[in-house]
């Protein structure tokens, strides 16, 4: 099947949502308290700045999701249509 078997892309998509989750609630623990202290203005642009990529991840993870749980004729489609 590949590089990966099944239970790895399982166990590779399950730890990219946990992550996606963490980071997402860290920064946006971090924009809270960076408004009510004194972070610089390129500290909080950069915070946004990561924020802003955790729709792409959640994204990338659903199309992991897609690949692992898709039968393969269907897979080879999709790969083909890439």
């Amino acid at each position: 099947m590949g590089i990966f078997g099944l239970w790895d892309m399982i166990i590779i998509v399950v730890a990219l949502g946990i992550m996606s989750g963490v980071v997402h609630d860290y920064l946006k623990t971090k924009r809270k308290t960076a408004s009510s202290s004194n972070l610089s203005p390129e500290y909080i642009t950069e915070l946004e700045d990561q924020a802003a990529k955790v729709p792409e991840l959640e994204e990338r993870i659903q199309a992991l999701e897609k690949i692992v749980t898709d039968s393969r004729s269907q897979l080879r489609e999709d790969i083909d249509r890439l």
